[in-house]
């Protein structure tokens, strides 16, 4: 039975979310004429960007509600950091399995910029 050997290109946009922003600055420096490649590393740059800033203003607000309830706003907090940590973690995921496939994908909001910034 043969396996199929993924493309380079295929490998190394799949790569760039492996490590978030560090892999992507470090392909957008090993291959920047690889469009395929740039493109991904972009949007891992620009996912974990996105990711960081997210938990910075849920972490704020979530102490915000827990002192402010006196620890009762944990039932909120918990669960929602849970499904925004879930939601990242599926992205992520899916971007690099999506990258490995050859397949361009682009995530919300995110993939506009990350065309963008790719050319």
């Amino acid at each position: 039975m043969a396996v199929k050997v993924a493309d380079e290109s295929n490998l190394f946009g799949a790569l760039a979310y492996l490590l978030s922003f560090i892999t992507g600055i470090i392909f957008l420096l090993v291959k920047p004429k690889d469009q395929y490649v740039k493109y991904h590393s972009v949007q891992s740059i620009l996912l974990s960007v996105a990711a960081i800033i997210v938990q910075i203003v849920w972490g704020v607000i979530a102490g915000i509600l827990t002192v402010a309830t006196l620890g009762v706003g944990l039932a909120v907090v918990l669960p929602v950091s849970g499904l925004i940590y879930l939601v990242f973690l599926i992205a992520w995921l899916y971007s690099m399995w999506e990258a490995f496939n050859g397949r361009k994908h682009k995530l919300p909001l995110i993939g506009e910029y990350a065309e963008k910034y790719a050319k």
